[in-house]
């Protein structure tokens, strides 16, 4: 019977294929989920990089990093 740290409990491979359940994070900004694989959009803030669905989310989130980075 596998462990739960084994593939076959977790039949998503992370890294090896893109599919429906790839990992999602949220834009900071607006809450829409992205993609970190395909986003356009990321700024880095304290040793951590922050995703974002626009431009425009991505600029509010330069102006007021304080206010969304806990988000």
């Amino acid at each position: 019977m596998p462990g739960p740290h084994s593939a076959a409990a977790h039949p998503v491979h992370h890294g090896l294929s893109k599919s429906a359940a790839t990992d999602r994070v949220e834009d900071p900004v607006c809450g829409m989920m992205i993609d970190p694989a395909t986003s356009q959009h990321q700024a880095d803030r304290e040793g951590k990089t922050y995703y974002f669905c626009s431009n425009e989310c991505r600029a509010e989130f330069i102006k007021h990093p304080a206010k969304y980075a806990t988000r």
